[in-house]
């Protein structure tokens, strides 16, 4: 089995040693690198073009791309569709707006190419599985489901298809602005134990403990544990709100209150400086390269 990349991001080289583990070929093409980064993916085939991918890999095609940057993955997708052939199929596992996600699936749908989108859940991918939301075509996700165990070592109930496409970046999206709401209620709780001077507690301490024993776990509390005792957190929690203002703006079409997401994206645009935030807990960096959410192409 052979499988394209595009993306040389942190978490995609992540997934391509799962997959050479697995006994799969990987070629990789990166927008934008460095060729000297081909040293640092050790049994990945690399090439300089989007062409070259496309010459290296036999049709019926398979191809992933994790794209961090709107406008470039706009762009990758205009380079892109001339090089495919019936039968390819596409596999956006980037940061993309679902809105973008269901305009391209029309477009492929036009040229009998498939279009499956992955909606990254929680930490992703992880030695447990991480999760993946997937929207696409039942078979051709079905046809997939070797890539797609590939990525879930443990074996767990952390991947399957939640609808047609577009569904699974519209999860990932709702898991976020989820998220947010929920890390901002541990935040907040933290901050009363910052504040507490009598008794004194060892919050560091106290959110490695619950991390293991609460139902909140999900990640959250292990992020302020890992926040608190000086873990860079910026490779591990990719959302920088994007995803919020989406559902937000989801929320006012569809008439829906949520004042608690609103609240917790405030907070999360107002500390997200190199600075901690004023309750004492370390602020959230946004991640790097991204591009402020735009109106869709149309």
């Amino acid at each position: 089995m052979q499988i394209g990349m595009i993306g040389y991001e942190a978490a995609n080289a992540r997934v391509a040693m799962q997959w050479l583990e697995a006994g799969y070929q990987v070629v990789g093409f990166g927008p934008g690198r460095d060729g000297n980064e081909r040293t640092l993916y050790p049994g990945l085939t690399l090439v300089d073009r989007l062409d070259d991918l496309a010459i290296a890999l036999p049709p019926p095609r398979t191809l992933w791309m994790a794209l961090p940057d709107r406008a470039e993955t706009e762009h990758i997708y205009t380079e892109l569709l001339p090089l495919l052939s019936i039968g390819d199929t596409v596999i956006d596992a980037g940061c993309s707006y679902y809105k973008d996600t269901q305009r391209r699936a029309h477009v492929f749908s036009r040229f009998r190419f498939q279009l499956i989108d992955v909606g990254e859940c929680g930490a992703w991918p992880s030695a447990e599985g991480g999760g993946m939301a997937i929207g696409g075509d039942p078979s051709t996700i079905e046809h997939l489901s070797w890539l797609f165990e590939a990525l879930n070592p443990a074996r767990t109930q952390a991947w399957g298809r939640v609808g047609p496409e577009g569904s699974g970046h519209f999860a990932r999206m709702i898991h976020a602005a989820m998220a947010s709401a929920m890390a901002q209620m541990v935040k907040e709780g933290f901050a009363i134990l910052h504040r507490k001077t009598d008794p004194t507690l060892d919050f560091s301490q106290l959110a490695t403990i619950w991390s293991h024993g609460d139902a909140a776990r999900a990640r959250l509390l292990d992020l302020t544990a890992n926040g608190l005792v000086g873990v860079d957190r910026q490779t591990s929690d990719r959302s920088d709100g994007f995803d919020e203002k989406w559902i937000l703006d989801e929320a006012s079409e569809l008439s829906v209150t949520t004042p608690v997401l609103a609240c917790s994206l405030f907070e999360l645009l107002r500390s997200s400086t190199p600075e901690s935030g004023s309750d004492g807990t370390p602020a959230r960096s946004p991640a790097a390269g991204r591009t402020p959410p735009q109106d869709p192409v149309g």
